[in-house]
């Protein structure tokens, strides 16, 4: 929010805006996967580099994947049609794929998908709704929570407080929902009763349910 101007910081802005942004858990969902794959040393990732909230989300992923004694291997895209080509250029130069908050390479997120399990790479991403869709886990947010805590926001703006002194902030209550049938499709083999204990979603082999 602050990046692109819509508050001038978060917290009591002293203006006519208030809210909670999205703003993603980056370096705690990296370290997560990477607890998950502990051999992976080389992390891919497919980004526009023009959308201005990504790029704060790939320095942060950068940063923390280096600090952990990795290298993040960037492959930069300007439209979905581009999304294939990019992860197909990412085989056989990293050991697993994290996306993040790119709504080009979301969009196309199923060719990503096909590359991987084709190539046996284990693939995350950072919003949970990427697990039906082929990702093998993510830690994201709970956007029914973030609407709630945005409606006490406007509440308290409709009952007379000015919208400058009602803190902005981010959002809180991270999830993580894993499909144990990605991880087979992509060549991963996690230990099920680990798992089962540290997923609030959880899909089986079968793509079936079995714990939410």
């Amino acid at each position: 929010p602050g990046s692109t101007g819509l508050v001038p910081n978060l917290g009591k802005s002293g203006t006519h805006v208030t809210g909670v942004s999205d703003r993603w858990p980056v370096a705690l969902q990296s370290q997560m996967y990477q607890d998950m794959i502990p051999y992976a040393k080389r992390w891919g990732t497919i980004y526009n580099p023009g959308d201005v909230n990504t790029i704060t989300h790939i320095a942060e992923m950068k940063a923390t994947v280096e600090k952990m004694g990795g290298k993040l291997v960037e492959a930069h895209i300007s439209n979905s049609s581009e999304v294939l080509q990019a992860a197909q250029s990412l085989v056989g130069r990293v050991d697993a794929i994290h996306i993040t908050s790119d709504n080009t390479a979301v969009s196309a997120f199923e060719s990503i998908v096909k590359v991987c399990n084709n190539s046996d790479i284990p693939l995350f991403a950072g919003d949970r709704d990427s697990v039906p869709r082929g990702a093998i886990a993510a830690y994201g947010l709970d956007y029914y929570k973030i609407g709630y805590t945005a409606g006490k926001k406007a509440a308290q703006i409709l009952k007379g407080q000015d919208p400058g002194t009602v803190p902005a902030g981010l959002a809180s209550g991270y999830t993580l929902w894993i499909s144990l049938k990605h991880a087979k499709s992509q060549g991963l083999k996690l230990p099920q009763t680990l798992i089962q204990k540290a997923a609030d979603k959880l899909w089986d082999e079968d793509g079936q349910v079995i714990k939410e």
